[in-house]
């Protein structure tokens, strides 16, 4: 895609503006490795001078492919002034800790440990985890529509056991408490706590569409509680915070923005 991405929106439901998102002619200005599997990846758009982003993009804890449909967000916001590194990472059943491995590499780059994290659906789980933890010099993150409670996630999938979230942390919440425990970005949260979040200056962003169909906007209404700013789109769905032009990318760049 040579110059706008912004563009009008065709399609109408989430799965037919993915595949939309994924056909476009997107390509990044250059891509690293940071690890020897096809999936450790870092495509990057942008000038690298300008302020950075780490772009990890969703799937619902199953969906290996779906960095394609992030790569028209990530060229609006290196046109928008950002240096944009777009992250792949392996995902595997019953393997949740391959991801967080490659989050926490990740969370070290000399440049991607300096930058803002977003995180769509699955990787607002990601992205929050990597603020959380204080071995990572990471501060910031915006996450768009996140799942950030593993276990709701897996009592509220009808598929239950068979959902991409249980099937990835290896079984239920009864199966594997600690494991739960270690890769829930809620559970983390609470770990650190209000007092440790702001000594550490962290600032979370939640944006989610009123619409969503895919991870209910109650999600993020249920934590408004807490120390995030929390911004509702309405008439947004899952993947209009994704998608240039939509409404919600205002408020996504707004965030951004309010980021120091």
């Amino acid at each position: 895609m040579d110059d706008e991405v912004g563009v009008d929106v065709a399609p109408t439901s989430e799965d037919d503006v993915i595949d939309w998102l994924r056909s476009l002619p997107v390509f990044s200005d250059s891509i690293e490795h940071y690890g020897e599997d096809p999936h450790q990846i870092i495509e990057w758009y942008g000038d690298p001078a300008a302020k950075p982003i780490c772009f990890v993009h969703g799937g619902c804890f199953h969906d290996a492919n779906a960095l394609p449909a992030t790569r028209p967000a990530a060229r609006a916001l290196a046109e928008a002034g950002y240096y944009v590194g777009l992250v792949d990472y392996r995902i595997a059943d019953a393997r949740p800790e391959l991801t967080a491995s490659d989050a926490m590499k990740l969370a070290m780059h000399p440049v991607l440990g300096e930058a803002i994290w977003v995180g769509h659906d699955a990787g607002g789980a990601f992205a929050m985890n990597v603020v959380m933890a204080p071995e990572t010099p990471v501060r910031a993150a915006v996450l768009l529509a996140p799942i950030l409670d593993l276990a709701r996630d897996v009592r509220e999938d009808p598929a239950g056991l068979n959902g991409p979230t249980a099937r990835w942390i290896g079984g239920s919440p009864e199966e594997c408490p600690e494991r739960y425990a270690m890769y829930d970005p809620l559970f983390n949260y609470y770990q650190v706590g209000p007092a440790r979040f702001r000594a550490r200056d962290l600032s979370i962003d939640i944006i989610h569409g009123a619409d969503d169909q895919m991870i209910g906007v109650e999600r993020s209404r249920d934590v408004r509680a807490e120390l995030f700013n929390l911004a509702i789109v309405e008439g947004a769905d899952h993947i209009d915070l994704i998608c240039p032009g939509q409404d919600a990318w205002v408020y996504f760049l707004g965030a951004l923005a309010s980021v120091e």
